[in-house]
């Protein structure tokens, strides 16, 4: 067991790889983790406190208890404290397999009681955990219309978010005049979730026009222009095809834009999406190869299977392991078993990612020779 004295050191590096060594209990004793760790979750220093909140997140996996008293917590002391539980709870909520049960329930309502909050910060946070642990119905609505309102461009951005999530439609004008008041990353985070609220509209309706701007303004320019691209493959249509159209094939576009932009009209079904997407996956530059790889894998189906086998087989490729991981998002008997058949690779680090892909982890001697590599 991890030394529980070493979590009131006064050098906060110490404290920090007590937190860690704790960590490494979650699974096994997740109770004494979470008594242990309860001081570290209002450590002055930051880091220690993320490290605590991870730990606590992984123990709550493992005991429902824990996760209740995580909630608890959340609603009272200092605010850095509040702040580092409803981090927890988010993770926990992003981790889990199943949200039901007393536990998850509690730690919805923490995560909504915090978003109805005053403070900047902890409204943010209690939105964002109240997302990942799946809160719904009057309560979610309110918190989430009560942030669009505010002046907190994070908290907002996290609403939409949330109101996305829920399918809440009928709430596009309010999500518009919110967006309009924000800018830079919080921006284009609340852009890309308003388009994924203006996906679930009803056939037939108008996407908003303002909407349509803001995607084709910043799909353009890193470091948005990803995110947005991809927002734009979500919503589809004529006047989104031709935008990514656009970015794939400029000239002076930036080439992972042009490799976001083909993997959105593959998406969405575009006719030249795959041979604009096939074209990038022979880039000479490795960065916009690989996310164009990493793009056949997420949208490209069973049809991008045979171009994934071939990097993977070929023994000199470096996007050998990032075309693992992405036949692993493809879900087609032939694309398991081209992952099947690597199992064995002589590369650690693909056949790390192979079973990755087929549901399972890495080996000790993989990691060893991941960590070797680093």
């Amino acid at each position: 067991m991890a030394d529980q004295a070493e979590l009131t050191h006064p050098y906060h590096v110490a404290r920090l790889s007590a937190v860690e060594a704790w960590a490494q209990e979650a699974s096994s004793s997740p109770w004494a983790v979470w008594r242990a760790l309860e001081v570290a979750l209002d450590d002055p220093h930051r880091g220690v406190r993320e490290a605590a909140a991870l730990a606590v997140a992984s123990a709550s996996l493992h005991e429902e208890g824990v996760l209740s008293a995580v909630a608890s917590l959340s609603v009272e002391g200092s605010a850095r404290r509040r702040l580092a539980c409803l981090f927890a709870l988010e993770q926990a909520g992003r981790q889990a397999t199943t949200l039901e049960g007393a536990g998850w329930e509690a730690a919805r309502e923490a995560a909504l009681a915090a978003a109805g909050a005053g403070e900047g910060a902890l409204r943010y946070q209690g939105l964002t955990a109240a997302h990942a642990l799946g809160a719904q119905g009057p309560g979610a609505v309110a918190a989430a219309r009560a942030a669009l309102a505010g002046r907190d461009g994070g908290a907002a951005a996290a609403a939409v978010e949330l109101l996305a999530a829920l399918g809440e439609v009928a709430l596009l004008g309010e999500v518009e005049a919110a967006v309009g008041r924000l800018r830079g990353d919080e921006a284009a985070r609340a852009t890309a979730a308003w388009a994924e609220l203006a996906r679930q509209r009803p056939s037939g309706a108008a996407v908003p026009a303002a909407l349509l701007a803001r995607l084709q303004e910043g799909s353009g320019r890193l470091p948005h222009g990803l995110r947005l691209c991809e927002a734009l493959g979500a919503l589809g249509g004529a006047e989104a095809a031709a935008c990514l159209r656009g970015r794939a094939t400029g000239w002076l576009t930036h080439r992972l834009i042009q490799a976001a932009a083909a993997g959105a009209l593959v998406r969405m079904g575009a006719p030249e999406g795959p041979g604009l997407l096939r074209r990038l996956m022979q880039h000479r530059r490795e960065d916009a190869r690989g996310l164009a790889i990493e793009q056949a894998g997420r949208w490209g189906g069973e049809g991008f299977v045979e171009e994934l086998a071939s990097i993977l087989r070929a023994p000199q490729d470096y996007h050998a392991d990032p075309a693992a991981l992405a036949r692993g998002w493809i879900d087609a008997p032939s694309a398991r078993a081209a992952l099947e058949a690597a199992r064995e690779d002589p590369r650690a680090e693909v056949r790390a990612e192979v079973r990755r892909a087929l549901g399972g982890s890495p080996g000790a001697a993989d990691n060893m020779s991941e960590e070797e590599g680093a």
